[in-house]
């Protein structure tokens, strides 16, 4: 079929806001051997356009036997294309909305810009892109919709943005969407289609701003109960690719697509961020989220790796089954200030994580801590730690240098040294072991710095109360400091500390634990002293406590 309009010139400026379409390709085979023909596209360029601009509608042709036309194809030089109507791809075998083969300099998508790849029709077949890239955009700006074909019959999902090429700067702005198509659904014998990743990337993006939404398409629907479920795309994918900055701003969301429903618990859900390449850079300030399975429930990882990530920054949340999952390189500091959900497992190296500071707590919680092959250091900041560890199958060790806040039991598959710059932190709401923080570690521990103890909704120490807070193998040092409520304590002598208010406490040594023994209490305000204090309007004069900064 022939190109609504093909240019092997120069047009300085070209408009559109009504209607191009592509001309349909012929029904018959063709040549022997030739390919079957392809669906004309929208507009052809294989020359020279200094300014693209459409605020009505581009569609690319469908195919017959062929693939559907591109609603825009660029071999050549396009300066300046600017969307904000509609540009579809031709379907049949599915075609990229926008195929940029050479040159685009701007391409900008406009808030009521919509760019579809084309769906796949024949069994097998994957859906087209949204935009394709195979050689250079220098900018790339999506303000609108972008979303990959649908796969067919058993056809993977095309991807919302495919590059190939280079993409020297991409931004999905706040409002926005990147959407990889929906897997095909199954044939009577056959799978159904994975989801299309929201942006594929096998060539080199430089830099990736998000702060909309980038989301993976849902696997196929399977049509036997027999049939394996399939899984959903990720809403990030560098295979054997390059980014070198990967930005997703406060409000942005990458989402992994969901699983498709069929065979036990239904296709597994895509990440959120998947690299098999190198990412120098990943900085989340919104959230990434791994995609559910097919039955709802269970998340993928919201960031996997088996390649390389160099560092890691998160200020918002990432969430996931595995929150991080990480075999390849990378990875050696995690800088987290914000909320990380579920397991983090990584293997073949030490990781450090750092935390927030002042008022600010990183949190790690609802799930568990594996370091592979490795040692793990709390390397600065203020840490909220809800995750059991284990280091190195057991071998390992856990250091904090900084401030460690606890509020419940957890344990270490391992050793525990805290260094003197190391503050642990634990939260105390009663009596029994599940409502005060403590750590219990299959190897030896190494103490020094401060122990920190820190009451909870009104809760007080009492004399004669026992507090089981440490348990180990073996011990060397002790805390050198101790803090009540945010209020330094005095050592009177060995492993004895009087505190404000009158808290006089022990630290006691039974076989492979330490214990906190209180020998006197903080005293309750007596009946007459209250009175007294309402007569004179003196109520600064009452128990007060400086409330600590605590993790949110």
């Amino acid at each position: 079929g022939g190109a609504g309009i093909s240019n092997t010139g120069t047009i300085t400026m070209l408009t559109n806001s009504n209607e191009i379409d592509g001309g349909r390709s012929g029904s018959g085979p063709g040549v022997a051997g030739a390919a079957p023909a392809m669906g004309g596209a929208g507009v052809s360029n294989d020359g020279m356009i200094m300014m693209l601009t459409n605020s009505g509608t581009i569609n690319g042709a469908n195919g017959k036997m062929g693939s559907g036309g591109a609603g825009v194809l660029n071999a050549g030089t396009i300066t300046t294309l600017t969307n904000s109507g509609a540009i579809n791809a031709g379907n049949r075998r599915g075609q990229a909305g926008i195929l940029n083969n050479k040159t685009i300099g701007t391409l900008t998508n406009q808030m009521t810009g919509v760019i579809n790849g084309g769906t796949g029709l024949f069994s097998g077949i994957t859906g087209g892109a949204g935009v394709s890239n195979t050689s250079t955009i220098t900018t790339l700006t999506n303000s609108g919709k972008v979303s990959g074909g649908a796969g067919g019959t058993s056809g993977k999902g095309g991807a919302g943005a495919s590059n190939t090429g280079t993409i020297k700067t991409f931004t999905n702005n706040a409002n926005a969407s990147i959407i990889g198509g929906p897997g095909g659904t199954g044939g009577t014998s056959a799978n159904g289609g994975t989801g299309g990743a929201g942006v594929s990337n096998t060539g080199t993006i430089v830099v990736l701003t998000n702060s909309g939404r980038i989301t993976g398409g849902t696997g196929g629907v399977n049509n036997t109960a027999l049939a394996k479920g399939v899984p959903g795309g990720a809403a990030v994918s560098n295979a054997m690719g390059a980014f070198l900055i990967l930005l997703n701003l406060p409000g942005g969301t990458i989402t992994g697509g969901n699983g498709g429903p069929g065979g036990a618990g239904g296709g597994a859900g895509g990440s959120g961020v998947a690299n098999k390449g190198f990412l120098l850079t990943l900085t989340n300030g919104g959230t990434i989220t791994g995609g559910k399975n097919g039955l709802g429930t269970q998340q993928a990882a919201a960031v996997s790796n088996i390649g390389t990530i160099a560092a890691l920054t998160n200020s918002g949340m990432i969430i996931g089954g595995d929150a991080i999952f990480s075999e390849g390189g990378g990875f050696p500091t995690i800088a987290n200030t914000g909320l990380i959900v579920g397991d983090i497992d990584i293997q073949n190296q030490s990781v450090t994580v750092t935390g927030g500071s002042g008022n600010a707590f990183g949190r790690l919680t609802v799930g568990t801590i594996n370091i592979e092959n490795g040692d793990l250091t709390f390397g600065g900041g203020n840490t909220f730690l809800g995750d059991n560890i284990t280091v190195n199958g057991g071998a390992g060790t856990v250091t904090n240098t900084d401030p460690l806040m606890i509020a419940a039991p957890l344990t270490i598959s391992g050793n525990f040294s805290q260094t003197a710059s190391g503050a642990l932190d634990l939260d105390f709401s009663g009596l029994s072991p599940s409502e005060y923080g403590s750590l219990s570690m299959s190897g030896d521990a190494t103490l020094d710095g401060e122990l920190n103890a820190d009451m909870i909704d009104g809760f007080q120490f009492m004399a004669g109360e026992t507090f089981d807070i440490l348990n180990f193998a073996s011990l060397s040092g002790d805390f050198t400091g101790f803090a009540y409520d945010g209020n330094a304590c005095k050592a009177t002598s060995t492993d004895i500390w009087t505190c404000s208010g009158g808290l006089i406490m022990e630290e006691m040594f039974p076989t492979g634990s330490l214990d906190l023994y209180i020998l006197k209490g903080v005293p309750e305000p007596s009946t007459w002293v209250m009175m007294a204090t309402g007569f004179l309007g003196l109520a600064g004069l009452g128990l007060r406590r400086r409330a600590r900064a605590r993790a949110a």
